[in-house]
């Protein structure tokens, strides 16, 4: 509850202190916010578990790398592609989509057949 309190302390005050200078420095608020509150959630686990913040940063590079690379296909997309916006939206969703399963089957099968196994036993549930 602390840690949450914390966090939504510390994006109220960057709001506060961002908000008459434009919407560039809001989103720059947040994101120091963002950073912030992502070494306020990874702290505990170095004291409890021994678990630092680089091996936990180091252990979902992978993953963010994979989303980047998504995220920059589909931005691309937008910027190529000259179509209607509903049209261009289900493009890059679908090739987003597809690039990211692909990416992480390919480079973090172990993250793709744990959520493969989830999805299969929620559907065994339903």
């Amino acid at each position: 509850m602390w840690q949450e309190i914390a966090k939504k302390s510390l994006d109220i005050l960057m709001l506060v202190l961002t908000v008459r200078m434009g919407l560039t420095w809001v989103a720059l608020g947040l994101l120091f916010s963002n950073t912030m509150a992502l070494w306020i959630n990874i702290e505990p686990n170095n004291q409890f578990i021994h678990y630092n913040t680089l091996q936990q940063l180091w252990d979902v590079f992978p993953s963010f790398m994979i989303g980047l690379v998504t995220a920059l296909l589909m931005y691309c997309i937008g910027l190529f592609v000259e179509t209607d916006c509903i049209s261009l939206l289900a493009m890059q969703v679908l090739s987003g989509g597809i690039l990211f399963l692909a990416l992480t089957y390919i480079f973090n099968r172990k993250t793709f057949n744990l959520v493969k196994e989830q999805l299969v036993n929620f559907r065994k549930s339903e």
